[in-house]
């Protein structure tokens, strides 16, 4: 069976245990010191090692074991050593002697005894071995005491689908590989234990539907992988407590509004992130939020701290329901675009803010009947004003603006325009469009055209406001 360095590169020999065992006994006595001794313990763990192999693997070895091994190992690790991880943990646990006392529990009864503290459970690492597979071993032989398996820094490019004996696992580590795809089997064999799932550094772009049944995970981390957003079925994940994205191509994060358990959201280095999903503000129990600088909410809501810029998502969270909302007073410099994708808002109200323009997307907001743009610096009024057609109430006053656009005279169900504290001079031609102004405020204007008097006086009917 192969070379010096125990399990060799078999092509069509089965393997013989005895044979093994007796060549890696004496390569640990030339180790001991020359001495002649003999661990016993290491005896018995080679002993566990085979037992476990013959009554789990029942396949055959020159398949199983003999023709992967040299696909599997880093270069000069013996078989025994490589399944040392499995076989000392299976050990401690058989001295435990509850293998049937655990399997006879439900998933309930289980997750109630290991958080208590009372289950003695084990730890499998295989990380930094140099794999580029899952060895079949880490199916077969992990039993019901394995609550934490490491794949950590190897090179694998895949999770394989039969996942059925990994129903107990609590922890799942397989970050820094090549992994581009998440079997849809670990959702159906994984959601009554898996707690934590590490999956950073691979090549993932996708989760499957299934995942969302992970019901008792509450830490995921995704970070340095393909997604362009945060999965949906990130979301069902109702348990999720840490949540972790960083340097991946995140553009969209609505996903997390239902994960009212969220506590910690890090989604740092995801250049297309340029508006944060209003949906965040669900998310209530959050205490440690990171991202890059975005365009919304506007800096000067994210800068004053968490608490401010949660509360204002809320807010705005909260307008689906009311169609209203209320940023007034917040010091903002800008309208965001983000602000103009809510596009269900019926009222809007940015007035005493530092407003030195409106941006073009608000036409966007095509439903609102009631915009207030009073006590801000603005100067002009874009032309996409005109747009917003189903308006009926147009404040703009305790301005700077000096003209107005020839299309507000398209909106022809606008009853009440207050524009005083402003510098007009004259107005366009265009107002004589607006058919159903019941309410025209120029006061405090340089007016010119109609004349100032006129204008001071033109409160109560249409002909006042033209």
């Amino acid at each position: 069976l192969g070379d010096e360095e125990g399990f060799g590169r078999v092509t069509s020999a089965p393997c013989d245990f005895r044979r093994a065992e007796e060549e890696e006994d004496e390569e640990f006595t030339e180790w001991n010191n020359g001495a002649g001794r003999r661990s016993s313990a290491y005896a018995v763990e080679s002993d566990q090692a085979y037992r476990t192999l013959k009554d789990e693997l029942a396949l055959e070895w020159e398949q199983a074991v003999g023709n992967r091994i040299a696909d599997q190992l880093v270069e000069g690790m013996s078989y025994v050593d490589f399944l040392r991880p499995f076989t000392t943990a299976a050990f401690a646990y058989g001295r435990e002697g509850r293998q049937g006392y655990l399997e006879g529990l439900t998933p309930a009864e289980r997750r109630k005894l290991r958080e208590s503290g009372e289950e003695q459970v084990s730890a499998v690492d295989l990380s930094r071995r140099n794999l580029r597979k899952i060895p079949l071993e880490a199916y077969l032989l992990l039993g019901p005491f394995v609550s934490k398996i490491k794949f950590s820094r190897n090179r694998i490019t895949e999770i394989p689908t039969q996942l059925s004996r990994w129903g107990t696992i609590g922890s799942l580590l397989f970050d820094y590989n090549q992994i581009s795809r998440v079997p849809a089997s670990l959702g159906v064999h994984c959601g009554d234990f898996l707690t934590d799932i590490n999956a950073s550094h691979n090549q993932i772009s996708a989760l499957p539907s299934t995942f969302g049944k992970l019901s008792c995970l509450t830490s995921l981390t995704l970070s340095a992988n393909n997604f362009k957003s945060i999965p949906t079925v990130v979301g069902e994940c109702l348990s999720l407590r840490k949540l972790a994205m960083r340097n991946c191509q995140i553009s969209e994060v609505s996903a997390v509004g239902t994960l009212h358990r969220l506590e910690t959201l890090s989604l740092n280095g995801n250049p297309p992130l340029h508006h944060l999903a209003i949906e965040v503000g669900a998310c209530t129990s959050l205490t440690t939020l990171d991202f890059d600088p975005v365009s919304f909410p506007p800096r000067e809501i994210w800068e004053i701290g968490r608490e401010h810029l949660l509360s204002h998502l809320s807010l705005l969270l909260l307008s689906r329901q009311t169609l209203t909302a209320d940023i007034s007073s917040l010091s903002l410099r800008t309208v965001s675009v983000g602000l103009c994708r809510e596009v269900h808002l019926t009222t809007l109200d940015v007035s005493d803010n530092q407003l030195p323009s409106l941006p073009h997307c608000i036409s966007l907001l095509s439903a609102l009947t009631s915009l207030n743009l009073r006590n801000n610096l603005l100067q002009s009024l874009p032309p996409a004003v005109g747009h917003l057609t189903n308006m009926t109430a147009l404040d703009a006053s305790h301005n700077h603006i000096a003209a107005l656009p020839p299309p507000l005279g398209l909106m022809a169900k606008l009853r009440s325009l207050r524009l005083t504290h402003n510098k007009l001079t004259c107005l366009p031609l265009s107002v004589r469009g607006l058919v159903a102004l019941g309410e025209c405020l120029l006061g405090s204007n340089p007016l010119v055209q109609p004349p100032a008097d006129v204008a001071a006086g033109g409160g109560g009917g249409g002909g006042g406001g033209n």
